[in-house]
């Protein structure tokens, strides 16, 4: 990944705002004198020592309540700045004029995201407003300006009845959906019991938050890199803090100092005191950003093990054929299909299936296909070695003896890895534009 820098503008309108969310975490009042204009926010991006990967998540309470909120964003499209966009998606006028004015080559650095955490009634009862027909409207305007959005929804007590009518409501009208769990932060403490956890677990998106509901909330940030040069939070008067949940929670502890006294680069090379008191002291939180963070750029381990596996077991089972519910996602690349049937390349050299063995399963069968000459392949399960072998190219099959002493019997869960010598890429082997890296493809693995 490109080293890239994120912060976050943050407005806190929340008593402002035509929807008075209660899924909100910003409970305090925008002091409009206050509130710093958007020509300060420009400048500390412009004295950024490096801007060229910066990306600006724009969010709130509602964002475009802002006065200028156009003027910013055009301002920093413009200095080739992506922007992604956090809205309750009623501000219909001002995000149509945005979308008429911002230059059509500045759209492709425009991201909205719409939250919509329920269809129809169950929008009214956890908004408090009745404005599902505004957040629509909002959809196909974005839809019809091409530019990139997606919906957003909260997952909740309110909405967890109707998570598969929702995913069909969206899937039918074309629009992309990402279903999210409450971050854990904050005010906010983690609210799923068990059975809740095994429910939603099918409609994550994200690999992570994943993790999240399998460890049942268990999974937090605990090593937190805030305030370390990646990213940093900017509320309406111009403060910058360590974290977005740390300018929610206690903002004194978490300040590191002002855009209007100081450039952004200074305040975040002097930072190391409120890392030392504060940061390295945090209990740690589970939140989007902070999260996003700690994987993208510090390699934090979001791989599911054998307890949170337990957890959700009634998800795997004893044949496997990479739904995304049971492989280790950030190991291989997205499905594809041929008349052979489904399949996935592994992303990497080593990459995680799951299985359950039902009872006295003797072996385990591979369907896998090589693409290179000579290519070893090791297996190990439970981070035990079974097997090696060179593989064939084109499409085989494999038999492997299922003889495991670590653990066994009815309804025991285990964690394939195939590890492989040699990955490639077929633009550099084949006439190809694919530039992807690829290790063999898997079709399905069954223990009988």
């Amino acid at each position: 990944m490109k080293d890239v820098f994120q912060f976050q503008l943050v407005y806190l309108v929340t008593l402002r705002c035509n929807l008075k969310c209660i899924m909100c975490p910003n409970d305090r009042t925008l002091n409009k004198e206050k509130e710093i204009s958007y020509n300060i926010f420009i400048n500390a991006v412009k004295h950024l020592k490096n801007i060229s990967n910066l990306q600006v998540s724009i969010s709130g309470g509602e964002p475009f309540l802002k006065d200028d909120i156009f003027e910013l964003i055009k301002a920093l499209t413009e200095l080739g700045v992506h922007c992604g966009i956090t809205t309750n998606g009623t501000c219909l006028d001002k995000i149509e004029y945005l979308l008429k004015n911002i230059k059509d080559k500045d759209k492709d650095k425009l991201g909205f995201a719409v939250s919509i955490d329920g269809i129809g009634e169950v929008y009214h009862k956890i908004r408090g407003v009745d404005c599902f027909a505004q957040a629509l409207s909002c959809l196909y305007m974005l839809k019809k300006y091409n530019v990139n959005f997606q919906v957003n929804t909260v997952i909740q007590r309110e909405n967890m009845s109707y998570l598969h009518y929702m995913q069909e409501y969206w899937k039918c009208l074309g629009i992309h959906q990402v279903m999210i769990p409450k971050l854990c932060g904050g005010a906010i403490k983690f609210d799923y019991d068990e059975k809740d956890c095994q429910a939603i677990f099918p409609y994550l998106n994200n690999p992570i938050d994943k993790k999240y509901i399998a460890s049942y909330g268990k999974f937090n940030i605990r090593q937190c890199h805030a305030a370390e040069g990646k990213a940093c939070t900017i509320d309406p008067y111009g403060n910058v803090y360590a974290c977005y949940i740390g300018s929610l929670k206690t903002p004194e502890r978490f300040v590191m100092g002002n855009i209007i006294d100081n450039s952004l680069d200074n305040i975040l090379c002097s930072a190391s005191e409120v890392v030392k008191t504060n940061v390295h002291t945090c209990e740690g939180c589970y939140a989007g950003c902070e999260v996003f963070r700690e994987a993208a750029f510090y390699n934090m381990d979001y791989s599911l093990d054998i307890n949170d596996l337990a957890n959700i077991s009634q998800y795997i089972h004893n044949i496997n054929y990479l739904d995304k519910n049971t492989i280790d996602e950030s190991s291989w690349h997205d499905m594809e299909y041929s008349k052979e049937g489904s399949f996935r390349w592994m992303s990497r050299n080593n990459s995680r299936i799951f299985l359950k063995a039902l009872n006295n399963e003797k072996e385990i069968h591979l369907k896998i296909m090589n693409a290179l000459p000579e290519n070893n392949l090791d297996v190990y399960i439970n981070n035990i070695h079974v097997y090696s072998t060179k593989l064939p190219g084109g499409n085989s099959e494999l038999s492997i003896p299922f003889v495991f002493s670590g653990g066994g019997g009815y309804n025991s869960i285990y964690i394939m890895e195939l590890r492989v010598d040699k990955i490639f890429k077929p633009s550099e082997i084949f006439q190809s534009t694919d530039s992807r890296e690829l290790g063999i493809a898997l079709f399905f693995v069954k223990i009988s």
